[in-house]
């Protein structure tokens, strides 16, 4: 449900290892002005106490009483039923202590904890970043909608929470197990958190520095040291967040692997990310997706057919006026380093002449075959040019103009129309068997493979091979353009 008109009020708190700040929601919008106060997280009763006088302080402000608590706090924890064991962060809470039914009976309202990193993500998923971020693709005109979010939380501790399709993935949420006991890439008999909380920061600049860590800067001070803003040991606050920055980077590859794997549709570039990763750990499975047909290991990548016809639907268009008006077309397509959609268009639309990166043809040889063209009685003609090519359109069509081939020239620069469209049905039907696929592929525990039409089936072929290889342009088919062209 949305909850942007809901007129009831619910008390908020961030509950971190250093300090609660209270607020309150009321239909997606904080209608409340924060209040901060001290966590005491060694001290269980002016821990209470601050929560109390925080939740007050908060309740002043509102026009009507709050219907319910809700609020994130740090495990491990028995969420469902509000009793907290945090030995780490908040030590005061270490052996259970049963914070929700004592807010509850405190206040008179129901309560609800849930894990800081969960709950923070859940509500940037379903009020936040992600509706946002779908706002502006929508504004945009752009038909790509984001139904998942991963997302991190730093500070005292380090938090993480995943949403997909609106729903919390729980797991094993008592310990948010996610990100913050992963391993730490610097110090691997230590888990992630000790590498990127406050006092990760604060001991790596007092390790450097040779101070003690007791005596150690906030990491706000050290931050500014670091920019030199603040006076201090520059070298050490910089190799306090430079290690901070690589543990989070290596735990946020880790926490990946929470979710089934990966599939990775694309060229060269996305499949040799997806290799990246694999290598990394990461479940990863291709799906060759260009329109160039340059990818190794498959006959066919997705999208190619539809480019095909767009660029075969564009030169029918032109061949209309081509003909009424005696006209040498210069149709440029897509293809910066493979001629295979030029080739492939060459054939279908009857060009005189296809210029491709894969071979090289001179400004004689292509007048050559237009004023052939129109000696033979022909009414019109096209040159299909992959933008690779080597010559540029409008100067090869200025330079052939000058030459008096016999036509006239024209050009036609296709762009991008041709990465997009509706799908042909053979794209939609190569795009499911490949995908189906890669699905199975994942579900077999496979990783490191691409899905790829052999012949007639679809068959896994690794990525280092993929990646090492490259398919070229047949060059049968390039000779054919000329055989069909006479």
């Amino acid at each position: 449900m949305s909850y942007i008109h809901d007129k009831r009020i619910v008390l908020t708190l961030d509950a971190g290892g250093t300090n609660f700040v209270f607020s309150a929601m009321q239909g997606m919008t904080e209608v409340a002005k924060p209040v901060r106060l001290p966590a005491h997280a060694k001290e269980l009763d002016k821990s209470l106490d601050t929560m109390v006088q925080g939740f007050k302080q908060v309740m002043e402000q509102l026009p009507q009483k709050p219907v319910a608590i809700s609020f994130a706090f740090p495990g491990p924890a028995d969420y469902p039923n509000g009793i907290i064991d945090n030995m780490g962060n908040l030590p005061a809470y270490g052996g259970g202590v049963a914070l929700g039914p004592f807010l509850e009976e405190t206040f008179g309202i129901p309560v609800f904890i849930n894990n800081d990193g969960d709950l923070f993500v859940y509500g940037e998923a379903i009020a936040g970043l992600l509706p946002i971020v779908n706002q502006m693709l929508a504004d945009a005109g752009s038909p790509k909608r984001f139904n998942n979010l991963f997302g991190i939380t730093l500070g005292t501790g380090f938090g993480a929470g995943i949403v997909r399709d609106g729903q919390l993935y729980i797991g094993d949420n008592s310990a948010a197990g996610e990100i913050w006991i992963t391993r730490n890439k610097r110090y691997p008999k230590c888990f992630a958190e000790e590498g990127v909380s406050i006092r990760a920061v604060q001991g790596t600049y007092a390790r450097v520095a040779g101070i003690d860590p007791a005596t150690a800067p906030s990491p706000k001070d050290i931050y500014e040291i670091g920019i030199g803003k603040q006076p201090g040991h520059k070298a050490a606050a910089l190799q306090a967040f430079a290690e901070m920055g690589e543990v989070i980077g290596d735990a946020l590859a880790n926490a990946i692997t929470l979710l089934d794997g990966l599939i990775v549709i694309g060229g060269d570039g996305s499949l040799t990310g997806a290799l990246a990763l694999h290598r990394q750990g990461v479940k990863v499975v291709g799906v060759p997706g260009s329109i160039d047909n340059d990818i190794w290991g498959t006959n066919m990548a997705i999208g190619v057919d539809t480019a095909m016809n767009t660029i075969m639907d564009a030169v029918d268009k032109l061949r209309d006026t081509a003909s009424s008006h005696g006209r040498v077309f210069l149709v440029e397509t897509m293809g910066r380093s493979s001629g295979y959609l030029a080739v492939m268009a060459g054939i279908v639309s009857g060009a005189e002449i296809v210029l491709i990166p894969e071979r090289t043809v001179t400004l004689e040889e292509i007048a050559k075959a237009v004023e052939s063209a129109y000696l033979r009685g022909k009414t019109h003609a096209f040159i299909i040019n992959a933008e690779g090519s080597g010559h540029k359109t409008e100067e090869l069509a200025k330079a052939l103009e000058d030459m008096d081939v016999g036509f006239q020239t024209r050009v036609t620069i296709l762009g991008h129309i041709q990465r997009g469209g509706s799908p042909t049905a053979y794209d939609r039907l190569l795009a499911s068997r490949m995908g189906v696929k890669a699905v199975e592929a994942l579900m077999a525990g496979m990783s490191g493979v691409m899905t790829g039409l052999q012949g007639r089936g679809i068959d896994y072929i690794p990525l280092e091979e993929v990646i090492a290889g490259k398919r070229e342009v047949n060059m049968e088919y390039y000779e054919m353009v000329g055989l069909l062209a006479r």
